[in-house]
């Protein structure tokens, strides 16, 4: 067992996808009151952050900065594209391009 480092400080993973080749993993972190982290690993450019999202702050509650907690991630079959979705009350889906 090896540890990369953290993908995100003081949050869980919550959910991990990789390409077809299996050389790629890619997933989310965060929690609720904070801030959510997209990163990446691979054996060459290691434990990589790719964004994040801001938490829930009062004066952004509209848009796609609302969604804070994100739960899941998919990359489509060209790998041209990550789908992240949140699971806060309003559901938005990023789409990240690679």
């Amino acid at each position: 067992m090896y540890s990369y480092g953290n993908c995100a400080s003081m949050a869980p993973a919550r959910c991990l996808c990789t390409n077809a080749a299996k050389t790629k993993l890619y997933g989310v972190a965060g929690h609720e009151p904070g801030l959510s982290t997209i990163f990446r690993y691979d054996d060459y450019e290691g434990l990589k952050q790719l964004g994040s999202v801001n938490h829930n702050a009062p004066a952004l509650m509209d848009g796609p900065t609302a969604s804070n907690l994100l739960n899941s991630i998919v990359l489509n079959h060209d790998e041209k594209y990550l789908a992240v979705g949140g699971s806060d009350r309003i559901g938005a889906v990023h789409i990240i391009a690679q």
